[in-house]
């Protein structure tokens, strides 16, 4: 490959000449011109593949048209701006044009900062005096940027990194960008340009050039801009009206003026003109204002950012010439292939959907991909008929009727649809029969996406709710649907991991709950989800090399002592103890700059972004203050010259009171000072309501075993002085007393509510004891009744020698039985008849196989006997855990922790995370009346806004016209293995069973529909609704089904009403 260089200075040759040193681009032939790219200079060009070009070459359409007849097949910008080239020229002679879009943003920020310090300290004309010999002062007063308002015009990557930096300075921070930033969210504030130019004392201008920015800075908004304020522009030089400049100068309303940039410059920078008289009187005027800081566009010019220009140049010139995907490329050309005949489309949204796509990619990632806007499509909007529109939207009807009214005032041009899961079969039918469907759906697609990552192997679906329906007596009539509800779900994560795992669920031994069925038939639903879409869908799941993996289908009765207990691990003791808020975002509120003028209170969130967060949230806290305070000092031991305190980091509150004085790394000092504080509250906390003791005799209680590992004795003893202590809070009594209850297995009434008078706890307390029952806990006990405690699912290890590595946590010697399972999985030790398979596996030995790193998935043995553990990560066996009823923080951390010792990935699926304060009033909710909870199935269902239907009536058509096309609509609609199943026709009966998206169905309950909610009949238990309901009834899923056989009405009716006779409930 020949690439030939114009504009060539010295600097180019040496950076280009080093990165054709390394193997990679040493077949590169590089031929060095010091001439302009012109109209003249393009013969020079002859027999090369690519031109390489700078910020002033000429790349109009007549020097495109010549290089194309030169046999130039691609040109290489080695600099960010392209508003020298037409692209559209260089798409009709077929030369693609390829850019470097970030090379240094620092380098550029830092220089950016040195002129705005240059003009406001003076700095230059202080040089000149010195080196004349005047030390004079006089002239040379400057002004501290501490306190100072800086906007910035323009928040891509050089905007936020200055932005950044002059927040270290102390200064606030504003800026205008028709397309915001959520890293500058972090440091800043959006205004309108109106709002910003007068706030600021000092505008910096970091936009691209283009038709709208060019001349952004003009007569009109200097004379917004408050006076005295500096401008800077390190971008593009046509962005300031100099002229204009210069009038603002010389009136003395613009304070200083800061230009590494000029619209001028093509004919001046980047040579030596000292010997030349210089005919630009705009500039030369510029140069005697002693406010004026002219540099000659060398912001960019450093060792690091040549560096990677030249490797990003040969990279672009490889995926070029290789005929493949450029990732860098301009050419408009390539956008129409990808994406249509228009470049830009407009992203619609739901404000379900919208929170999927928060919770994963921010607004500019997704702007930067050619969408124009991002729109609700449940408010008002502006038609836009010449633009296409991607629709991601929630499978919901009210939707549906939003997205048909867009449709029938023709809004957008055509739309292509995305769904974050199965539509309904009357949905998907409703849509075929909209008239001209097949000219306004250009496409339509699911993506299993319902579903928020909130962690890198933590799935929640954001649904609380789903407690009290599995659960409550009184919901039995919502479980049918909740439950295929929850079963695409699970199975949407399968899908979107490209796993059909082998699956298996919780199916607890001589349960007298009614609860104690749900496993089975949730196990059963998500099996025929994922047949079905492996019917529709040869290509799934996609070839990989890792062995065939598992889902678990289990829920929260399988643990109840998790979420009582104090656990002390940072993240999970920090849930417990402090007010951290669990939304769309986690954030805890704290104070930053304590003791400082820029003190504020911010929320700060807790995410994967945070590294200091994900490095520590699993330790046990003692760990955690022990890096933190030990990271601290070794900072400041790296830099000593930052901080002149001479107190030792020996402490929390003394770590935090020497971040104050840091203001030079703000982004170090917010994170740190977050979790000391968090750390410190969590400590405070600890001491103050005397944890220890209560974490003592919790482990003993939950473990079945004192620190000793003896048969513990005196437990109630401990408990009632514990209960008499004030520092004990309520809600502790409350945990503490429960936990008592399970740990004996029960007990009579009568002691129960001796207890919660002894701990002055209201009577209605008792009603959390009682409950559990609805979830499999023993916590009732008739005297001279024999007395015989569960036996734990997994026996715990009474050896001590098995505990001496961790015999300074003796608090925390509880391992949730889930951890349990897992290892028990991974061993190939799971109990099948605890733990069957909704399929029973052909060889019973099969989970042995894989225990010992054979592979499954390629339909015969691998035998490879390496350890599991050191299996690469892309090959290592998936194990999916979904927790029905809610999941723990400290289950979330048994599952890394499984992944990390075991050589597995494994991932937590839940319906939400749970606190033992949630988990407290979510078992308490379970004996009150339904009504009172507001469930979100029984309210009334959501329409579309009236605004979207407010149009004039139609005119009457025939009724031929009315369905112009076959039912079914056009066959475009797949499911990510772009095949779907044709839907039955119209006029099928009521009573006919819709095949789902994907080949599944429905299997009517009562009436002909769908089930939607109660039917007239009394509710049913679980064990009987659950079993008549069928995703896809046929005889093999039936087989798989191992639900207890259905109760007669009579006896459900009784037991349901001795039941509630029990719980205290109504008569």
């Amino acid at each position: 490959m020949k690439l030939v260089v114009f504009s060539t200075k010295p600097y180019d040759r040496r950076f280009f000449e080093a990165a054709r040193e390394t193997k990679e681009y040493s077949n590169i032939e590089m031929v060095y011109h010091e001439v302009s790219l012109t109209e003249d200079t393009v013969p020079l060009s002859q027999g090369a593949d690519g031109a390489c070009v700078f910020v002033n070459d000429s790349l109009s359409s007549a020097v495109i048209e010549k290089l194309a007849g030169t046999g130039v097949r691609f040109i290489l910008l080695r600099c960010a701006g392209f508003n020298n080239v037409d692209l559209d020229a260089a798409e009709k002679h077929g030369i693609a044009v390829a850019n470097v879009p970030s090379y240094s943003p620092e380098a550029v920020a830092e220089f950016a900062v040195a002129m705005i310090q240059t003009l406001n300290r003076n700095t230059h004309r202080a040089y000149n005096r010195v080196r004349e010999g005047n030390f004079s002062l006089d002239g040379l007063l400057g002004r501290t940027l501490h306190g100072k308002t800086v906007g910035f015009v323009g928040t891509g990557r050089i905007g936020v990194a200055t932005a950044r930096i002059m927040r270290g300075f102390g200064c606030r921070i504003l800026a205008h960008d028709p397309f915001p930033s959520a890293a500058f969210e972090e440091i800043g504030e959006y205004k309108s340009l109106e709002e910003l130019l007068p706030l600021c004392d000092i505008v910096s201008l970091h936009c691209p050039l283009m038709d709208a920015t060019r001349h952004i800075i003009n007569d009109d908004t200097l004379g917004k801009m408050k006076k005295g304020a500096m401008l800077v522009n390190t971008s593009r030089g046509g962005l300031v009206d100099t002229k204009a400049a210069l009038r603002a100068l010389k009136s003395k309303h613009l304070g200083g003026l800061a230009l590494d940039v000029y619209e001028g410059e093509g004919s001046l920078f980047y040579d030596d003109h000292s010997g030349d008289i210089i005919h630009d009187d705009v500039l030369m005027r510029l140069t005697t204002f002693h406010n004026v800081l002219v540099c000659g566009h060398q912001a960019f010019f450093t060792e690091e950012a040549l560096e990677e220009i030249a490797k990003c140049t040969f990279r672009n010139a490889q995926e070029l010439a290789g005929g493949g995907k450029c990732t860098n490329m301009l050419t408009k050309g390539l956008v129409l292939k990808q994406q249509g005949t228009l470049p830009w489309k407009c992203l619609v949204v739901d404000e379900a959907s919208r929170k999927i796509i928060d919770n994963v990619v921010k607004d500019d990632e997704i702007l930067n991909t050619n969408i124009a806007t991002i729109e609700r499509i449940e408010e008002r909007r502006e038609p836009n008929p010449d633009m296409d529109a991607i629709y991601l939207l929630s499978a919901e009807p009210h939707i549906v009727d939003c997205l048909l009214a867009d449709f029938e005032r023709r809004r957008y041009r055509r739309g292509y649809l995305v769904w974050t899961s199965l539509l309904e079969p009357g949905l998907r039918r409703k849509m075929d029969e909209f008239p001209g469907i097949r000219q306004l759906r250009a496409s339509s697609k699911t993506l299993f996406v319902n579903f928020y990552p909130k962690e890198s192997h933590l799935i929640t679906f954001r649904d609380p709710w789903s407690f009290p329906i599995l659960y409550h007596p009184a919901c039995n009539n919502l479980i049918p649907k909740h439950m295929q509800a929850l079963a695409q779900k699970i199975a949407g994560v399968c899908i979107t991991l490209g796993e059909y795992p082998k699956v298996r669920y919780y199916r607890p031994d001589k349960a007298f709950h009614e609860a104690s069925v749900l496993c089975s038939h949730l196990a059963r639903f998500v099996q025929e989800e994922l047949d079905g879409y492996a019917h529709w869908n040869p290509d799934f799941p996609p070839p990989s090399n890792r062995p065939q993996s598992t889902l678990i289908v289990t829920d929260r009765s399988m643990d109840l002592m998790a979420p009582l207990l104090h656990e002390f691990t940072y993240q999970a003791m920090a849930h417990d103890l402090l007010s951290i808020k669990d939304g769309d975002r986690v954030t805890f509120r704290t104070k930053i700059n304590a003791g400082t003028a820029e003190e504020q209170e911010k929320d700060m969130e807790l995410s994967d972004k945070d590294k200091i967060w994900v490095e520590n949230r699993h330790r046990h806290m003692k760990d955690t203050i022990d890096k933190l305070m030990g990271d601290f000092q070794k900072f400041l031991d790296q830099n000593p010259h930052f901080t002149n305190d001479s107190r030792d980091a020996t402490s929390l509150n003394a770590i935090r009171d020497m971040l104050a004085g840091l203001p030079q790394f703000q982004e170090m000092k917010e994170a740190y000072s977050l979790h000391l504080t968090m750390a410190q509250e969590c400590m405070n906390i600890f001491q103050r309501n005397k944890l220890p003791d209560l974490a003592s005799i919790e482990q003993t209680m939950s473990t079945g075993s004192d620190e000793d590992f003896r048969k513990p004795k005196n437990v109630l003893e401990t408990i009632v002085r514990l209960l008499d202590d004030g520092a004990i809070t309520p809600p502790d009594r409350l945990r503490l007393i429960v936990m008592y209850v399970l740990y004996r297995g029960g007990v009579i009434a009568e002691d129960v509510q001796k207890l919660l008078i002894h701990a002055s706890l209201p009577p209605q307390d008792g009603e959390v004891v009682a409950n559990l029952e609805l979830l499999g806990g023993k916590t009732s006990h008739v005297l001279k009744e024999p007395r015989q405690p569960p036996p734990p699912l997994f026996p715990r290890d009474r050896d001590p020698r098995s505990a001496q590595a961790t015999e300074e946590y003796a608090l925390s010697r509880y391992e949730p039985t889930l951890k349990s399972m897992l290892d028990a999985l991974t061993r190939g030790a799971l109990d099948q008849a605890v733990f069957p398979h909704v399929k029973p596996p052909m060889d019973p030995n099969e989970d042995l196989l894989v225990a010992q790193g054979g592979s499954l998935r390629a339909g015969r043995p691998n035998w490879n006997w390496a350890a599991a553990g050191r299996r690469p990560p892309e090959n290592r066996q998936r194990i999916i855990v979904f927790m029905a009823g809610g999941a723990t923080y400290s289950e979330s951390r048994a599952c890394y922790e499984v992944s990390r010792d075991k050589g597995r990935d494994v991932i937590l699926a839940t319906s939400h995370m749970l606190t033992p304060q949630l988990f407290v009033r979510q078992v308490t909710d379970l004996s009150r009346d339904k009504r009172q909870l507001d469930i979100p199935m029984e309210r009334p269902k959501p329409r579309a806004p009236a605004h979207l239907l407010e149009r004039p009536a139609p005119p009457p058509q025939p009724a031929a016209a009315a369905q112009p096309y076959p039912p079914g609509g056009d066959t475009s609609d797949t499911s990510l293995g772009g095949r779907g199943p044709r839907m039955p026709p119209s006029n099928a009966g009521p009573g006919a069973r819709l095949p789902r998206q994907g080949g599944l169905a429905v299997q009517p309950i009562s009436g002909p529909h769908p089930v939607r909610g109660p039917s007239s009949a009394p509710a049913a238990p679980p064990s009987e609704l659950l079993s008549k309901l069928h995703l896809n009834p046929s005889p093999a899923s039936q087989a798989a089904s191992s639900g207890g056989a259905p109760s007669q009405d009579g006896g459900k009716a009784h037991k349901d009403k001795k039941r509630r006779n029990f719980l205290g409930m109504k008569k």
